[in-house]
């Protein structure tokens, strides 16, 4: 906690611990909305049972772990290729459909 850089993460990892000591899913639902709402952070971390997509039944899950730093020129040239995408995607070599 001491290392949090914001509110949205401090409470984010309150919601971790919880839902780790209770089980409960409502505390991780929870803590994945704080984790949204951390906008533009210099480094992030998510964890928990996150990807369903695998199990049609939406049952099972993978649970993942990561910490990520940004790169904040890499970020630049990512955010000029999104702005221009729509020049971009039109001179794609395949079918408008």
């Amino acid at each position: 906690m001491p290392f949090c850089a914001n509110e949205n993460q401090r409470k984010m990892h309150e919601l971790y611990i919880e839902s780790y000591r209770t089980g409960s899913m409502e505390a991780h639902k929870d803590s994945q909305r704080q984790w949204i709402e951390d906008k533009g952070p210099n480094g992030e971390s998510n964890q928990g049972w996150i990807e369903t997509y695998i199990d049609p039944e939406n049952i099972r899950a993978y649970y993942e772990a990561f910490v990520a730093i940004v790169d904040k020129e890499q970020s630049k040239m990512f955010k000029q290729l999104a702005d221009n995408s729509e020049v971009i995607i039109p001179k794609l070599p395949w079918p408008k459909e």
